[in-house]
């Protein structure tokens, strides 16, 4: 139905407005989407830029899995920032927005772009300590709940697929195994809360 929708449109050349809560379809069809709750817009952009870089808590926690921490900007130069999160982890991230700071702001990170690891060796990247407390195979990427060091609990996902490829059986974390968890600084962002 999809392939259908797009050619004809694309063949009569003209708008649609598809309506849905199908965030596969919506997804596959757009050009561009609207992101509303209760009639209000949160987001108007491509559909790569709404779940890339949602603007708001409701855009973020709608359009997949994200971890939230509670965030608080320490410096910014140039569009880079220093961030504590939680009042616990400080981090670095590479913003393109500006941000009201009379606003309460939330840093979200997708599960898919932490990984983790057993050295604590950053290479550019933020890092922070935890323990497995979960784990969850399931078919193409593992599900980890990770409880960090103070106490909050995120999820980090990693890609089966992936550590296959790299001769990295090993790298099937366990349930209680201390691990690093590990994100490059352009990997989260800054959404008002």
């Amino acid at each position: 139905m999809r392939y259908e929708l797009k050619r004809l449109q694309k063949s009569l050349k003209k708008t649609f407005i598809y309506i849905t809560d199908d965030l596969d379809n919506a997804f596959a069809l757009a050009d561009k989407m609207a992101i509303f709750q209760h009639g209000t817009m949160h987001q108007f952009d491509t559909p790569r830029n709404i779940y890339e870089t949602p603007e708001t808590y409701f855009v973020a926690s709608y359009i997949g899995n994200m971890n939230f921490f509670y965030a608080r900007i320490l410096n910014s130069i140039d569009g880079h920032y220093k961030v504590e999160l939680d009042d616990h982890i400080t981090v670095n991230i590479t913003g393109y927005n500006t941000y009201d700071s009379d606003r309460n702001i939330l840093y979200a990170i997708r599960p898919e772009r932490m990984k983790l690891s057993n050295t604590p060796e950053t290479e550019n990247q933020n890092i922070t300590k935890g323990k497995i407390i979960q784990k969850d195979y399931q078919a193409e990427y593992t599900q980890y709940y990770v409880q960090l060091e103070y106490g909050k609990i995120i999820v980090v996902a990693e890609l089966n697929y992936n550590l296959l490829l790299n001769n990295a059986l090993s790298n099937f974390f366990e349930v209680g195994e201390s691990v690093y968890i590990k994100w490059s600084v352009l990997a989260g962002d800054l959404v008002y809360a």
